[in-house]
């Protein structure tokens, strides 16, 4: 028999709870008439534009950030790239939380990924902006933290992407959260409607989290936005707005969980049984109660909800 006791030195830390110092601090809420007032720079998109108002069907004189890249021509790599320097990088070892409002005219086609890159913004003011001025970031390697949103919303997980099977509102503003973990290169994702009280989370089909596309050491330093040609023809429109970062933390404005229900004393994540217990185990899966699964160990252990202590809890784990 394998015995262990699990401790805690942190007590009942939840990751999900909000700072004290919690503070959104605005990137950009793409206000202004002119090109030239915003830290945008085209990459490559000969054929395309940027659209900084004019399409909010809610309200006509909001300013917005729209790229279209044209129709891909000949397997051209058509696309508009931009970046925006944090106002606080997040450091190694770090959590942030990034947030910013979408509205799509219909469920595509869509080529669009939004996200956080440790790559700094680098440019070369001699070229002309609609030639395009940006040299990094300037490629999907760039991306750590990162979401495609599409008909669904597509969580960049390690080498790959994953469809969480969460499909995207369409003719509505919704938000996106990304819960940026910089210690253990993973991103929490979550979304809230106008109908949703509380962000609602967007667990992956087998973690409550997703991976870093590179899981480097760097701070993540630059807000980034591509926009791609499709294959099929024209992108729908696509609108973001209102992107602020919170770098002192989780901040999900006032939700915190699914439903207010806990496990053990922690909060539970989602519907799946997912579980966060903070600086203790990080994520467990609780759905098999009292055999409790355990990303960290990638093994499940048996350890009874009424085990549980602010101080700990004896668990078996089996030697499978």
């Amino acid at each position: 028999m394998n015995k262990i006791k699990l401790t805690t030195l942190c007590g009942l830390v939840s990751l999900f709870s909000v700072s004290a110092f919690a503070e959104w601090v605005l990137i950009t809420d793409f206000e202004g008439a002119v090109y030239d007032d915003f830290d945008l720079y085209k990459r490559f998109a000969p054929q395309g534009d940027l659209y900084l108002s004019g399409f909010d069907p809610v309200n006509a004189a909001n300013g917005h950030y729209y790229a279209d890249p044209g129709p891909q021509v000949d397997g051209a790599n058509n696309q508009i790239w931009n970046g925006f320097t944090l106002p606080t990088p997040v450091a190694e070892g770090e959590t942030a939380t990034l947030k910013f409002d979408v509205y799509l005219y219909s469920t595509g086609p869509f080529n669009l990924n939004v996200g956080l890159s440790d790559i700094p913004v680098s440019i070369d003011d001699t070229l002309s902006k609609e030639n395009g001025q940006l040299l990094e970031p300037n490629n999907y390697g760039s991306y750590e933290s990162q979401m495609g949103i599409g008909e669904t919303l597509n969580a960049r997980n390690g080498s790959g992407f994953t469809n969480t099977g969460v499909f995207s509102p369409v003719g509505e503003w919704f938000t996106l959260y990304y819960v940026a973990d910089n210690a253990n290169d993973v991103t929490y994702f979550y979304y809230k409607t106008a109908a949703m009280s509380v962000p609602t989370a967007i667990p992956l089909p087998d973690a409550p989290f997703a991976l870093f596309r590179n899981g480097t050491t760097d701070p993540l330093v630059t807000f980034t936005i591509t926009s791609a040609g499709s294959n099929s023809g024209p992108i729908d429109v696509f609108l973001l707005d209102n992107v602020y970062i919170d770098t002192t933390g989780p901040n999900l404005d006032g939700g915190t969980h699914v439903g207010g229900e806990f496990w053990g004393g922690y909060p539970l994540f989602d519907e799946s049984g997912n579980v966060d217990t903070g600086d203790w185990l990080s994520f467990i899966n609780v759905a098999s109660d009292p055999w409790i699964y355990v990303y960290n160990l990638s093994t499940y252990v048996y350890m009874p909800e009424d085990y549980v202590s602010g101080t700990g809890s004896w668990a078996y784990v089996p030697n499978f």
